[in-house]
């Protein structure tokens, strides 16, 4: 069976190996150059239970899906003697007043109530769990199976893997629209630089192109829109380890996530600009002023890097995995903040759906209108 895959991050690239590692003969075809736009630009965090603030459904499908990226992340260092950046870190959600502290506190409850674990903490509880904290905080909750893979080191190992399995990779290659036949798909249209245009075919296609998802010739008229949200990012380097702190700190205004090297990322905006992949010196103040609340040390940090790209999203309820209204045409996209957690759970989903062909099987709804 011959898979088309569109979109070379770390949703097409995972799909692409699972497919591959289930007998399908894959192509999958990237834009631009493998990893280079939302996947490598992300945070990393696996934040199953720090992203969801309040009772969602989507629960215990992010705690599956957490697991299953530990579980990735052990088999791709196998696989390719590289290591993913894998830590088991937790993530500490702080709070600066008494309201937000409330509020955090709800978001423990729930939690616990669905059976997961969500730790509520004092401030002298949460200084001595991550001793470079601010003092100035009302509490915390600890989600302590919440863990972090490295985005950019994650990537180089699906690529090194992915070049070790019978898949055809083409890159600076852009897939311009699908193709139907006789009312279903049976291929795609591309261009590669220059003039050069073609046309490739195969027995199904999975769309996994982030924020372009939406963009292709030929797509059903019920395809969800998929909007780019700009997300800018922060990498600092502290003056010794110590002072990045231990776990990720988190609070309504963004993040710290400490590498365990003594350089720490720091995110992140959310902002709806279309395409436009600029980094803003008033953003990135923003995010260093924060990163110093959450950890004052941060403040004799050096700047080593600043960038940002698009999340792809698609509306509140979670991203959309599922077949379209045209048969053999699949959809992976609208992950948001979540597409580093959700990687090797779509690539499972995804891969069931093509080769068994069965809809029912898919962990979340079809696509939506």
């Amino acid at each position: 069976m011959k898979i088309i895959i569109i979109g070379g991050g770390v949703v097409g690239c995972g799909a692409a190996l699972e497919l591959a590692d289930r007998g399908a003969e894959v192509l999958l075809f990237e834009r631009g150059e493998l990893g280079a736009e939302a996947s490598s630009a992300a945070a990393g965090i696996l934040g199953a239970q720090v992203e969801l603030k309040e009772p969602s459904p989507l629960l215990k499908r992010f705690v599956r899906a957490r697991a299953l990226m530990r579980e990735w992340a052990s088999e791709l260092e196998q696989r390719t003697g590289d290591d993913v950046g894998y830590r088991a870190s937790g993530v500490l959600r702080v709070a600066r007043d008494s309201a937000d502290f409330t509020a955090i506190q709800r978001q423990a409850a729930w939690q616990r109530a669905e059976g997961v674990r969500s730790d509520v903490l004092g401030a002298a509880e949460a200084r001595r769990l991550a001793p470079a904290i601010s003092g100035g905080l009302h509490g915390a909750v600890w989600f302590e199976d919440d863990a972090q893979v490295d985005p950019r080191k994650l990537m180089r190992a699906l690529i090194s893997a992915v070049s070790r399995i019978n898949i055809e990779v083409r890159r600076d290659c852009e897939v311009t629209g699908v193709l139907t036949e006789s009312g279903r798909c049976i291929g795609v249209e591309f261009k590669q630089p220059g003039p050069n245009r073609g046309v490739a075919y195969a027995d199904a296609v999975v769309v996994a192109g982030g924020s372009w998802s939406s963009r292709l010739a030929g797509l059903p008229c019920d395809w969800p829109q998929v909007e780019p949200i700009r997300g800018q990012m922060l990498e600092l380097e502290c003056e010794t380890p110590s002072d990045s702190g231990s776990p990720i700190v988190y609070n309504c205004d963004g993040y710290v996530v400490p590498r365990g090297t003594g350089r720490v990322v720091c995110g992140s905006t959310m902002e709806s600009v279309g395409f436009s992949r600029e980094v803003t010196p008033n953003a990135i103040e923003s995010i260093r002023k924060n990163a110093i609340t959450l950890v004052p040390a941060l403040s004799r940090a050096r700047t080593v890097a600043t960038w940002s790209n698009f999340r792809p999203f698609c509306g509140p309820g979670g991203p959309v995995i599922g077949v379209s209204s045209v048969p053999r045409l699949y959809l992976a996209a609208g992950h948001h903040r979540n597409g580093i957690l959700l990687a090797r759970h779509t690539a499972l989903a995804i891969a069931d759906a093509v080769l068994t062909n069965r809809p029912d099987i898919l962990p979340y709804a079809p696509l939506r209108s």
